[in-house]
């Protein structure tokens, strides 16, 4: 999810003391369904941004901002580099008790709080949104970073706030203005962790949280071993792949996807989804809202994403997504419903147990194992097959 935004750069500092080598910090992820009405506006900046309407599905992260602290419940978003929370002016988004879970800043009420201008700004597809930028105690978990820099809308659609943890470059600033430490980059200047590397674990459909491992990997949430693949640019959290097959046949070739927590689906290229679509014999659009296409609920269906010597197997169990009225969707669509942009969202990362290297710029990718083990061990030095 990523935004257009201008800012000024902040400095993060440490409230509490750092723990001592090694380090790593987890935090749970909690899925959440939203009705149809729910409409997650997703932007993908290259030139042009994106919109992602009706995600259903998404998993939050709980924060905490100000003195006395104010909590939220923000998405997580490996797709976006900034926090933003709504502010407590918008009382049009969040009309009705809308933002009543996500949570509403209010500035008045902290202690902590320093303003650094009103210029923040995210342009949609269909409109835009405007807040101010400034600075906050940050607490998640037990971390506390001071002077931690974030936005507050004072309107936005789709009501829930966002955690960006993407990379530096993918921060939504103007071309003329630096950088700021967001979220794992603050974590690692502030000596929680040592190795700027998170993992995530979003577990099996069924399951109601997963997992986001900031400085470690848990070797037991795996099989195989890791693939470390380079990102395709420095701007986000892009890889490119060989294949998307289906019964033995490629239907997409290569290509460049990015791998997006922040998205509730995934979107291949329009051609590969429409001989899909025809092979799997799917049904018409949903009109529950998904913009997915009916599937038989007992359908079995297994695409296999091919990277560069790694292969990810998405099951029926991950893509065959039941519905409220007892019908079933399936969990991929045409990338012409994202702008062109090819996007792996969460039926794809179910699959996937993903440990990102933003300070190498690689990604790590295995076959997920859906299991209550855990071995997790710290990243203390680069990462490598």
């Amino acid at each position: 999810m990523l935004f257009s935004t201008t800012l000024l750069a902040s400095i993060v500092s440490l409230a509490l003391a750092a723990p001592s080598t090694p380090k790593v910090v987890t935090f749970p992820v909690t899925k959440h369904h939203r009705d149809s009405k729910f409409a997650q506006a997703h932007l993908h900046t290259r030139q042009t941004p994106v919109s992602i309407a009706n995600q259903q599905d998404y998993y939050s992260i709980a924060l905490g901002l100000g003195t006395p602290v104010q909590n939220f419940n923000v998405l997580l978003d490996t797709g976006s580099s900034d926090l933003w929370v709504y502010n407590v002016t918008d009382t049009n988004d969040c009309k009705k008790g809308g933002c009543a879970f996500t949570g509403q800043y209010n500035d008045a009420l902290s202690s902590s709080y320093v303003f650094l201008n009103d210029d923040y700004s995210i342009h949609y597809v269909s409109g835009s949104a405007y807040g101010n930028w400034g600075t906050e105690t940050l607490t998640v978990g037990d971390i506390t970073l001071e002077g931690f820099q974030f936005a507050c809308a004072n309107n936005a659609g789709g009501q829930v706030g966002v955690m960006g943890i993407s990379v530096e470059n993918d921060e939504s600033i103007q071309p003329y203005q630096n950088t700021y430490p967001n979220f794992p980059v603050a974590l690692q200047n502030a000596g929680y962790i040592d190795r700027l590397v998170y993992s995530l674990y979003l577990d099996s459909q069924t399951a109601t949280s997963g997992t986001f491992l900031l400085g470690g990997i848990d070797y037991a949430k795996f099989s195989g071993s890791l693939v470390y693949l380079p990102l395709a640019d420095s701007g986000g959290m892009d890889l490119n792949y060989n294949s998307i097959s289906y019964n033995g046949k490629d239907y997409a070739g290569s290509g460049t996807a990015t791998l997006d927590s922040g998205t509730s689906y995934t979107y291949i290229p329009d051609q590969a989804f429409q001989a899909l679509a025809s092979a799997l014999k799917l049904g018409a659009l949903s009109t529950g809202g998904t913009g997915l296409n009916y599937i038989d609920c007992d359908s079995d269906v297994t695409i296999e994403f091919g990277f560069e010597g790694v292969t990810i197997v998405a099951q029926s169990s991950q893509l065959v997504i039941p519905e409220s009225d007892g019908k079933c969707v399936f969990g991929i669509q045409s990338d012409s419903q994202s702008e062109g942009y090819d996007l792996f969202g969460d039926t794809f990362l179910r699959n996937a147990y993903v440990v990102y290297d933003l300070q190498d710029s690689v990604i790590g990718l295995a076959q997920a194992e859906y299991t209550t083990s855990s071995n997790i061990q710290p990243v203390t030095g680069p990462l490598g097959n």
